[in-house]
């Protein structure tokens, strides 16, 4: 018969040998008893049973009727597990006490984090949230509720768009939307729209003001493009448009045909820790490695208990070495490689929404392992700058503006 394993768990079972001459009919008696037996094993006069602790009394009854001598082999189930744990009485209040603490630590805050803002305005948070009642060492059950702080940031923050807190467990983290900064109104002073930079224009938007140049026509720096004048400088307003110019850019460049190709080699050491808030102590892993690390991960466990999340944590920090493999690239993969660096060079350059209209190489040279390229790159973009009411000027047009460096 196979043993019911809940029932034995619970209730408690042995494990007995029997010996005797009359070891079949002591078997014979307690099945006619209806005495559950289990994992029975008989050999001539001895052998092993399973009964359940329940039932022992009647077993030992029917030993004595028969002759038959038993030995306890194991003990099993609830009652003696109950029983040796009452013995160490230590190790049972220990066991918990572990869990009155560690259920108590899991309220208590370890870690709040501001994100979505600079490390100032974090600042700032942080002071703000403390003086809720919102700090490291702090009850979790006693926080304010979440719209409450959230509410109170934004009133004592006037620079924050939008805020919001999540607890979970023993952290705390407060998530933050700062204000876009005031664009600053256009100046209201009489002024005049001039080229910023040389360029042929291309396109003019004239929101108010009386363009003074064509489109194909070339543009010198500081040349007005847009008057504020207007009816002869009977009336001056602020000159407001956009002015599209053709723009032309050098550069130099220099890509190395040979570059180093960082590669994982196989080889690395683990550590592991236990983290207690921002605390960390190392507990496995003591092994230096007899190589420089060039990569390092970490991974955290996220323990919870119920729906709460605890301090205790267990952190893996794994050390991998690096090895740099050469790496031979072709010509047209050097010249690929300096075209993005000059259109990444010039888009820097740009302000506005300026786009690169092309690119040509001027000259190209290998020497000493590396490619060397003077590109010009062509752009589209805004050249008007605001400035000062000044009469406007004839400017006779030239020839193509110089490209800028």
């Amino acid at each position: 018969m196979r043993r019911p394993h809940l029932e034995h768990l619970l209730l408690g079972s042995l494990l007995l040998e029997i010996r005797g001459k009359n070891s079949a009919l002591w078997l014979k008696d307690l099945q006619h008893r209806g005495v559950p037996l289990f994992d029975v094993r008989l050999h001539g006069d001895s052998g092993t049973v399973t009964v359940g602790l329940r039932d022992f009394p009647e077993v030992y009854e029917v030993c004595r009727r028969h002759g038959v001598k038993l030995r306890f082999v194991a003990k099993a189930g609830f009652p003696f597990w109950r029983r040796k744990l009452w013995r160490r009485k230590v190790f049972l209040l220990g066991f918990v006490a572990f869990f009155a603490v560690l259920y108590g630590l899991s309220h208590v805050v370890w870690q709040v984090t501001v994100v979505g803002a600079e490390e100032d305005t974090q600042q700032m948070v942080l002071q703000t949230v403390r003086e809720m009642g919102v700090h490291r060492g702090a009850w979790s059950n006693r926080l304010p509720a979440n719209d409450e702080i959230q509410s109170r940031l934004l009133q004592k923050l006037p620079s924050l768009m939008w805020a919001g807190v999540q607890i979970d467990g023993s952290r705390v983290t407060i998530e933050v939307v700062p204000k876009v900064p005031d664009v600053a109104p256009p100046p209201s002073a009489p002024h005049d729209i001039l080229a910023g930079k040389p360029g042929v224009i291309r396109k003019v938007y004239a929101n108010r003001g009386t363009v003074l140049v064509q489109p194909g026509q070339v543009v010198h720096p500081g040349q007005v493009v847009i008057s504020g004048n207007l009816g002869n400088g009977i009336k001056r307003v602020p000159a407001d448009g956009q002015v599209f110019a053709e723009v032309w850019y050098n550069s130099r460049i220099s890509v190395p045909l040979q570059v180093e190709q960082a590669a994982l080699t196989g080889r690395r050491v683990e550590r592991g820790y236990l983290t207690l808030g921002s605390f960390r102590i190392r507990l496995w892993g003591f092994e230096q490695p007899d190589f420089t690390p060039g990569f390092e991960r970490e991974v955290e466990t996220d323990w919870k208990l119920g729906g709460w999340r605890l301090p205790v944590q267990w952190t893996t920090r794994t050390l991998f070495e690096v090895s740099a493999t050469p790496l031979q690239q072709s010509e047209q993969q050097a010249e690929a490689a300096a075209l993005r660096l000059a259109a990444q060079d010039v888009q820097a350059q740009m302000h506005g929404d300026g786009v690169v209209l092309g690119q040509t190489v001027l000259h190209r040279e290998v020497e000493h392992g590396k490619l060397y390229e003077t590109i010009v790159t062509k752009t589209e973009e805004d050249i008007g700058v605001v400035s000062s009411l000044q009469q406007p000027a004839n400017h006779a047009p030239g020839s193509a503006a110089s490209p800028s460096s």
